[in-house]
């Protein structure tokens, strides 16, 4: 399956609107997203469903042209809307380490799609209000820019060496600097602002 995610996650989440006049919003929310996660994972659909042996094809679905984008936003997504959202961003961060040392690199890019897929999971299912507000948005069609800001600009793919020269460690002030502009990015956005006005990062 080829093409872009907001051209699936739309028809989706019409349909989660549709279903929550008679079910529980965040449940529909959580359950869409759970099979979504589960899928970009490339895990397989019994975990879901026992006895169920449904072939899936591929996940090959881009956000902003790139398919890893789609993939660490859409598992993002599925983490903190299964639990909690500081759960999610460690597990992005932990694979971004891992990558470092023995993938594709240390990615700040990569952190975009993990922070931004986290903060659309926990809107997703925070409240009865906010899941219904994001099912709203999203069956309206949104750009892929409005759920996931510019990756431009960021540092590229390090190795650990490479990250260790430039920020020494993680936490350091000049890490933390790129993580503030993450979340500065992530805050502007229109679709995570909360009823009062708010983002869940508390800007």
């Amino acid at each position: 399956v080829k093409g872009r995610l907001m051209d699936l996650l739309q028809p989706l989440f019409q349909s989660a609107l549709a279903r929550s006049r008679e079910h529980d919003p965040i449940s529909e929310n959580k359950a869409l997203l759970t099979v979504l996660g589960t899928w970009a994972n490339r895990r397989p659909t019994t975990l879901l469903v026992p006895g169920s042996d449904i072939s899936l094809q591929p996940f090959r679905l881009a956000l902003n042209r790139r398919q890893d984008s789609a993939r660490h936003f859409t598992i993002s997504a599925a983490l903190a809307a299964r639990g909690d959202r500081s759960v999610s961003e460690a597990l992005g961060l932990y694979k971004e380490l891992v990558d470092g040392d023995r993938g594709s690199g240390f990615s700040f890019p990569d952190m975009v799609a993990n922070r931004a897929g986290s903060r659309f999971g926990e809107l997703a299912t925070q409240s009865p209000l906010t899941a219904r507000l994001m099912q709203q948005r999203v069956a309206a069609g949104p750009r892929d820019d409005s759920i996931m800001p510019s990756r431009s600009g960021l540092p590229p793919s390090m190795t650990s060496a490479e990250f260790r020269q430039h920020f020494g460690y993680v936490g350091s002030p000049a890490y933390m600097a790129i993580v503030t502009e993450i979340e500065a990015r992530i805050d502007a956005i229109p679709l995570y602002a909360r009823p009062d006005g708010k983002t869940p990062s508390g800007h």
